[in-house]
């Protein structure tokens, strides 16, 4: 029998050549399939991580901005320090080392850089020995502002005269810490170096390669207020055009929020996190370069091209072997399909040992091939010989049910995140559980059968470890906010002890120096002495008694007020569905007389229901309404206007009124305890209605925001979970 020479030898026939274009054409699109699942993960994760982080940097920041506004509206109701700079302003020296020493002592313990007490003019009463007066204009511009308004305030982050970035308090001191006129101004120069760019510079747990920014917005250009990684002197000094769209930083500032994919100042590309810090003209960016996220998705991606392609040969080669084994001896077939495994092994062995990820092969029937250096290091052992297989309980339990699956199903599957301890399996193994998301890739031969398969593992144990270390820590959060309300409670409750003892002896005493004047009237004494003894009976100890009392009283008025604060911090929420129409008709009907009295009017829409408490709703709304009232222009008739929408699961309130309006420079400060603006008309209150209508929206999982002009009116934006939303505190 004469051998005939196969037709598809050397150039491949037109069905031949088709059929292998049609192979590759499948594979490419099934590894686009793949890829494309691949960077959605990966950029999913990173989103997550992103906004989790770039959130808590936001809050640290706020907290920090909030603490001094705090404290300088602390220091400037000072009930001493005014009169104590008056003495040495009208007799130079006479108290000049008391001041000085208090100025030491605080700075060290606040840690500012500096500090002094300044004259109205800009003279220098004292200073701590590193003071130096500076010509900046963010300086002199706040300086004219405190000296002439009488207002505490914090200037933005500018570059001082050194060159170096600074803030700077400036708070207005007045006789008796009751919002006078200014005595002096006391300067405290802060360096944001000490703890404001240490926050943005930590390390946000396991994501030690990305950077956190800290920008403003100035005429039409992003400025950059830290030291950047990758631009020496970069602090208030590196400007960008806030036009650019694929800068994170500018469309922070245009007012974009949450994740965003872009191009930084550098010119590469980034995945980042933005937002807004309250209270301040700042925007947050947390970023982290593009490549160094999909690195290994690239990794991934080879290693799936290579498995697609040689799964396809695989294919391609034993339908070709196949169907040619009619023209070709059975032994040629054979050597040919030896060798072609052979170079396909070595192909395999070469991917996966290169690769970084824990790579498992195992044939068919479950017998281990090989494992890659990286699974060995993953699991802290060989792979066993043969693979536990599908429905095995011990398997399910440690998180396989997943791969088994794939394999049983012999498709290409991207498995969810598992835990997984190979303890469970082979006690022999260290018991050290990981998290991994795993890639299982079944080989089919010719005839769709599977030959082997590759189970290929990602470790992402430290990326759970990060999460789980963030909700740790927001739980922690929540305990020090109860820690602290129980704190207040308890020391504002115990000081109303002491304070009864004060005032009923001060009383006593005011008694007794009514008796001694009655019984030194009725005595024969010398001159001289009865002098000395009406003076101190009539005059020093009445003056002095007066003093305690009134201390005594605005020292009542302060614990009532933070007893109110601290037991609403303590009540449970309870909510419920609220209708807001029918509760405005209530609120409306309970202030008819100072509507009327006033000349006021109060109007509303059709207002949808939220999820809260009904009592703390109608107590927040309650107090904006009294607030209109009370701070209404006297030019006018005041018209207030409540609307409501519902939008992101959330109804938003606005209560508008055109009443005398807040200021710029007080808007921040409203929500402070004891808070009271020295320019706004009317009686004052407490200083604790707009705080306790602040803590009222958050205990029910919402917020509050002002917008005002001073002299044209207010509105307040009221935030509450909508009906069939869950509520979070």
């Amino acid at each position: 029998m004469r051998y005939m020479k196969p037709s598809f030898a050397g150039k491949l026939p037109g069905k031949w050549a088709g059929a292998l274009l049609f192979t590759l054409a499948a594979s490419l699109g099934l590894w686009f399939f793949v890829s494309a699942n691949l960077r959605r993960e990966a950029i999913g994760d990173i989103s997550r991580s992103l906004v989790t982080i770039n959130s808590y940097k936001d809050a640290q920041l706020s907290a920090w901005h909030e603490d001094h506004l705090r404290e300088a509206g602390r220091l400037s109701r000072h009930p001493f320090m005014g009169e104590i700079v008056s003495e040495e302003i009208s007799k130079p020296g006479s108290r000049r080392r008391q001041l000085t020493v208090w100025l030491e002592d605080h700075s060290v313990q606040k840690r500012y850089s500096s500090m002094a007490f300044l004259s109205v003019k800009g003279a220098v009463i004292a200073a701590t020995s590193g003071y130096s007066f500076g010509p900046e204009k963010q300086f002199t511009e706040a300086f004219a502002q405190a000296s002439q308004k009488g207002t505490a305030l914090l200037t933005d982050l500018y570059l001082a005269e050194d060159g170096r970035p600074r803030m700077t308090m400036l708070i207005p001191i007045s006789a008796g810490g009751l919002g006078g006129k200014p005595q002096c101004i006391l300067v405290a120069n802060i360096d944001p170096g000490k703890k404001l760019y240490p926050l943005l510079k930590a390390a946000p747990l396991f994501f030690v390669k990305a950077e956190t920014l800290l920008v403003r917005k100035e005429g039409e250009e992003v400025l950059y207020l830290n030291e950047l990684d990758h631009s020496m002197g970069s602090a208030l000094k590196l400007r960008r055009p806030i036009s650019d769209e694929q800068l994170p930083a500018a469309a922070a500032l245009r007012g974009h929020s949450g994740f965003f994919e872009g191009v930084d100042y550098r010119g590469v590309k980034v995945f980042s996190a933005m937002g807004f810090v309250e209270g301040s003209s700042w925007a947050v960016i947390t970023k982290i370069d593009r490549d160094i996220i999909l690195a290994p998705v690239k990794n991934r991606e080879a290693l799936a091209l290579a498995l697609i392609l040689l799964a396809a040969g695989l294919l391609y080669g034993g339908v070709y072997i196949v169907l040619g084994a009619r023209r070709r001896t059975a032994d040629t077939v054979l050597a040919q399909a030896q060798s072609e495994l052979q170079r396909e092994r070595a192909l395999l062995k070469s991917i996966i040992d290169v690769n970084p990820y824990g790579i498992q092969i195992y044939d068919a029937e479950g017998h281990h091939i090989r494992a890659n250096q990286a699974f060995l290091a993953m699991f802290h052992s060989a792979p066993p010989p043969e693979y536990c297989f599908f429905d095995d309980p011990i398997a399910a339990k440690a998180g396989l049910r997943e791969v088994n699956l794939a394999i049983k199903e012999g498709k290409i599957h991207v498995t969810p995140e598992m835990w997984f301890n190979a303890h469970l399996i082979y006690p022999e193994m260290p018991d050290m559980p990981v998290c991994f998301r795993s890639t299982v890739f079944p080989v089919m031969n010719a005839f769709r059968k599977m030959e082997y398969f590759a189970v290929m593992y990602e470790d992402i144990t430290a990326l759970k470890q990060a999460e789980l270390e963030m909700k740790k820590l927001n739980l922690d959060l929540v305990e020090k906010k109860k820690e602290m309300e129980n704190f207040l409670y308890i020391t504002t409750h115990d000081l109303r002890g002491p304070l009864v003892n004060i005032q009923g002896f001060s009383q006593n005493l005011e008694r007794y120096a009514g008796e001694l004047r009655t019984a030194l009237a009725a005595e024969e004494l010398p001159p001289e002495l009865k002098k000395t003894l009406d003076k101190i009976a009539g005059e020093s100890i009445p003056v002095a008694l007066k003093f305690v009392l009134e201390s005594s009283r605005k020292m009542d008025s302060l614990i009532t007020a933070l007893l109110k604060v601290s037991r609403m911090g303590r009540v449970e929420m309870k909510p419920e569905t609220v209708e807001m129409n029918e509760l405005l008709e209530k609120l409306r009907a309970s202030m008819q007389y100072q509507l009327e009295d006033s000349g006021g009017e109060l109007k509303s829409g059709n207002l949808p229901p939220c999820k809260a408490d009904a009592g703390a709703v109608s107590q927040l709304f309650s107090n904006l309404l009294d607030n209109a009232v009370k701070y209404r222009a006297k030019d006018r008739p005041l018209v207030v206007t409540v609307a409501g929408e519902v939008k992101g699961g959330m109804v938003t309130y606005a209560v508008t009124d055109n009443g005398s309006g807040i200021s710029e420079a007080d808007l921040h400060m409203i929500w402070n305890v004891f808070y009271q603006s020295a320019r706004a008309p009317g009686r004052k209150g407490e200083g604790i209605g707009l705080p306790m209508v602040r803590l009222i929206a958050e205990k029910n999982g919402g917020g509050i925001r002002a917008e005002s002009k001073f002299g044209q009116g207010s509105v307040f934006y009221v935030e509450l979970p909508a009906v069939g939303q869950p509520r979070t505190e």
